[in-house]
């Protein structure tokens, strides 16, 4: 790697491997992507769900070896790899946490690797223990560098995690933190368009409640993107009102800061009838733009 580039040390993201024989069918039955469609080329964004269809994590699943390597935030690691190895039971199944860190690279920093780009998201590409994940972007191409063999180092450039978080929530990549764990169904959290959800693969931790919602349309909430003029805090959970009615309309499922602007990831009910504008319930009323 070019020390020039731009590494980004992801901390906030973590990976559980889930490694043996059983490893695929077992995966199968938890997570809401179809683990029969993946290969080394190719991963997928899913969702760790409880009985009831409500999302416990946003993961994404890289077929690695003889198993999985399932990346997520790292406030949800505990968890979901103590509720996973309740339902391993007989299986030949291993779940352990990798030890390296989950590294973000640029296009340049990237293209310094000798391992192939991978050109449509969630491709990727895997040698020897390293694997190179193209992950959704709007302004320019990212990717998530994994590894077994080292952690990163204090010798490589950081790029800011902010600024990664930033661009997480402008490419709608629904992450969330333990705080908002079961609050929303897949399709809340727009899933479905990231290709998470499989309506055909079988049964699956949640699927009952999953293929209700899809096939009934019954889903009236949304995952969108905003954006305010402004460096503020606004804490995961905090309402989304209509300025004019203070009707709730939704609520923020994490934002972050940038260079005096900030973006949020919202889940929004637009239902029923509002102004068609969006405000922070705060005492501000801080007016949120929609981004397209």
């Amino acid at each position: 790697m070019n020390s020039a580039a731009d590494i980004y040390n992801l901390d906030f993201l973590s990976v559980i491997a889930v490694t043996g024989s059983d490893s695929a069918g077992f995966l199968q039955g938890q997570l809401s992507c179809n683990i029969k469609t993946l290969s080394p080329e190719q991963a997928s964004i899913a969702a760790y769900c409880t009985a009831k269809g409500r999302v416990i994590s946003i993961l994404i699943v890289v077929p690695y070896a003889d198993g999985f390597w399932l990346i997520l935030p790292t406030s949800l690691v505990e968890q979901v790899q103590k509720r996973l190895q309740m339902y391993v039971l007989r299986s030949a199944v291993k779940l352990s946490r990798l030890g390296s860190s989950v590294l973000g690279l640029s296009s340049q920093s990237a293209s310094l690797l000798d391992l192939a780009l991978p050109l449509t998201d969630f491709a990727c590409s895997i040698q020897d223990s390293r694997c190179l994940l193209k992950i959704p972007s709007v302004n320019q191409s990212r990717y998530l560098f994994l590894t077994s063999e080292f952690p990163a180092t204090d010798t490589q450039p950081k790029g800011e995690n902010a600024w990664w978080r930033f661009e997480d929530i402008r490419a709608g990549l629904p992450w969330f933190e333990a705080d908002q764990s079961e609050n929303y169904t897949p399709h809340m959290l727009s899933l479905d368009t990231l290709g998470g959800i499989s309506l055909d693969k079988g049964c699956y931790t949640g699927q009952e409640i999953i293929a209700r919602t899809h096939y009934l349309g019954k889903n009236k909430r949304q995952l969108y993107a905003g954006q305010i003029d402004a460096d503020i805090y606004i804490p995961s959970g905090q309402s989304v009102v209509d300025p004019q009615s203070l009707q709730t309309v939704g609520h923020v499922l994490f934002a972050q800061s940038y260079q005096q602007i900030t973006r949020i990831l919202m889940v929004l009910n637009l239902e029923n009838d509002h102004s068609g504008t969006f405000a922070i319930h705060d005492s501000d009323l801080t007016t949120i733009e929609l981004l397209q």
